[in-house]
């Protein structure tokens, strides 16, 4: 059976429409713009990740060995503006969401290449407002 290049036009047209036409993705399963964070009743950068990206605390079954287990435990490391600012929970718990601007995470593998030992649990890198705004200013 042959088909006409319009028909199939028309077939993967209406696929694609199908496909796309459901809930609306996030921009990145790795990045929180500030899109989302204006949409979050959430009041700390610990509740925004638990309430959208929850399973960037749950990457940590990788490996057993007794190293990976004390990386464990410290969590994961939290960057603010570029520099490091603490490990886990308690770190994004004490930032307000009022000065988030975008949060990003990375995976293990990604985090000890950019930043070194000590990421095993990976990174989550925080721009806030603050630092976002500048950022423009410099750039007129």
């Amino acid at each position: 059976m042959r088909l006409s290049l319009p028909l199939l036009f028309l077939i993967a047209s209406a696929l694609f429409g199908c496909a796309s036409s459901g809930k609306v993705q996030s921009t990145s399963q790795s990045q929180i713009g500030l899109q989302e964070i204006s949409k979050s009743p959430a009041r700390t950068a610990f509740g925004l990740v638990q309430q959208l990206r929850p399973s960037w605390f749950h990457q940590s079954n990788r490996d057993h060995s007794a190293y990976a287990r004390r990386a464990r435990k410290m969590g994961i490391v939290v960057y603010v503006d570029g520099q490091r600012y603490g490990e886990g929970s308690s770190a994004l718990s004490s930032i307000s969401l009022s000065r988030v601007h975008q949060i990003e995470y990375q995976e293990a593998d990604k985090a000890l290449s950019r930043r070194g030992f000590g990421h095993e649990e990976g990174a989550i890198y925080i721009v806030t407002r603050y630092e976002a705004d500048g950022d423009t200013q410099e750039n007129d």
